[in-house]
């Protein structure tokens, strides 16, 4: 059994809709890799999503945020190191330019948001919805009640037998927590997609179980870790996460193509994710 834990923005979407998406593109990935793709259908899709949403939100709305919404401190922290990482990571990126905005908002939180908009990472994603991801990130790390909601989520949800843990973006984190915080699950493999366990200070640090003269703790009854990464995806801050967890990880960089380079089922099509579970035969 493999137990799939998703990112960030998936605050209105179902296990019932998502669950085939992720089978197919995992089907890929097997192929790609020479792996029976019929393995695709033992993924078991894991949501947490909703505990984002404010109570009485509108369904399939996110909240109206604007750049005047981004916190000081960890938020726009997030936002700098994306930024930061977008413009030396996307060459094509344009030039930040200055749109009209509320005179409360400073000028650089808005430019920066204007230029993640249009790169390799977030392009098309609107404005609300990346604000809405920044703050995802920010209350899972730093809200001990978020974090403990999605944590007691995926315990009660993992499935009796599971062997293997998919995560993708912020469920890197959640998945990597949680294996630690049950050995009693006896996972054997983890594969970790598009993730930022290797950002310094705003997740790193951060962990739980925090990590001790610089590296983090091995998660529990895992025997094998394989990190993916596209070169471009700038979530994925960090991309050899063998640097913080131990020369057991295999990190391998991918590429996801020109655009949605941190999706998820651009992950799971690819060959190195598939050949990695090759180990289930």
């Amino acid at each position: 059994m493999i137990a799939a834990i998703h990112g960030i923005g998936y605050q209105h979407l179902t296990c019932e809709t998502e669950q085939p998406k992720w089978r197919a593109a995992l089907a890929k990935g097997l192929a790609a890799a020479m792996v029976d793709p019929a393995l695709a259908r033992q993924l078991q899709f894991i949501g947490y999503g909703d505990l984002f949403l404010p109570h009485g939100t509108r369904a399939g709305a996110d909240p109206p945020y604007d750049a005047g919404d981004i916190e000081a401190g960890f938020e726009t922290e997030l936002l700098e190191e994306w930024y930061t990482v977008a413009r030396l990571t996307d060459p094509n990126l344009p030039k930040p330019g200055d749109r009209t905005r509320p005179p409360a908002i400073p000028l650089s939180v808005q430019r920066m948001l204007d230029a993640l908009s249009q790169s390799r990472t977030f392009a098309g994603i609107a404005e609300r919805a990346l604000v809405f991801n920044l703050k995802q990130v920010r209350r899972y790390m730093s809200e001990p009640s978020t974090r403990s909601a999605i944590q007691d989520r995926v315990a009660s949800s993992i499935p009796l037998g599971t062997r293997f843990v998919i995560a993708h973006s912020l469920g890197t984190v959640v998945a990597y927590e949680a294996i630690c915080a049950h050995p009693e699950w006896k996972i054997e493999g983890l594969i970790t997609m598009g993730s930022p366990l290797g950002m310094h200070n705003l997740i790193f640090e951060r962990l739980l179980p925090t990590p001790k003269d610089g590296l983090g703790a091995w998660p529990a009854s895992v025997t094998w870790w394989t990190n993916v990464a596209d070169e471009g995806d700038i979530v994925a801050i960090g991309k050899h996460l063998a640097d913080f967890f131990g020369p057991r990880v295999e990190d391998w960089i991918v590429d996801n193509g020109i655009a949605e380079v941190h999706g998820a089922e651009k992950y799971l099509a690819t060959t190195a994710v598939g050949a990695a579970l090759r180990r289930m035969t």
